[in-house]
């Protein structure tokens, strides 16, 4: 019911993957074996080779020199595509937080540098929520809407991020907010209808 930049999860994603190329030969990356449930193993996708396989361009770039703020973020990006390609394509939620968790660490960092970026800390606040962290991601997610009100990724995750959490109230609220501060947002519409919903339920339903 949500928009994601890839349009495969129930968030607005708000930074843009940015993947600075620095070599012109790819590296050679065999068929990896990853641990699933204990012992079980799997063969990675070619999507997840990809993800592999950029992982350890950029890692080469922060080896090189690891102030790049652009490089951290674009590794805690990778992480956060991969967190969700395991979790909505192929099921796979252990390992899907796993990444998540990985771009957490990265977007940190990266906000060690830059704290007052928007993109990177809700987007950290949305990797968060994805790894069982929701109280948190929604913390996170304050610090954005207080600092930068008019960045409409942090206002509409916070109202997403509270109507799943089961925060009723709250979540009408914050769908109110959302509407009257975005009024031409292209997910007014998503908006309105979440809040229509949950209008429509009696409390405690």
């Amino acid at each position: 019911m949500f928009i994601d930049k890839k349009k495969s999860a129930p968030w607005i994603k708000a930074g843009a993957l940015i993947i600075a190329v620095l070599f012109a030969a790819l590296y050679i990356i065999p068929l990896i074996t990853t641990s699933s449930g204990g012992s079980k193993k799997r063969l990675l996708t070619e999507e997840e080779v990809k993800f592999a396989q950029d992982v350890q361009r950029v890692e080469a770039i922060l080896s090189s020199n690891p102030t790049d703020t652009a490089a951290r973020i674009s590794l805690g990006n990778i992480y956060y595509d991969w967190g969700i390609y395991l979790a909505f394509q192929k099921r796979e939620a252990s390992e899907a937080i796993a990444r998540f968790n990985q771009a957490v660490i990265h977007y940190k960092k990266a906000l060690e540098e830059k704290p007052d970026d928007p993109n990177v800390r809700t987007d950290m606040a949305v990797a968060l929520y994805y790894t069982g962290k929701s109280e948190e991601a929604l913390k996170e997610l304050k610090k954005v809407m207080e600092k930068h009100p008019d960045h409409e990724p942090s206002f509409f995750n916070y109202a997403s991020m509270l109507e799943k959490v089961g925060r009723r109230e709250e979540a009408i609220k914050a769908w109110e907010d959302f509407v009257r501060r975005f009024p031409k947002s292209e997910n007014l519409d998503v908006a309105k209808a979440r809040l229509s919903s949950l209008k429509n339920v009696p409390p405690g339903q």
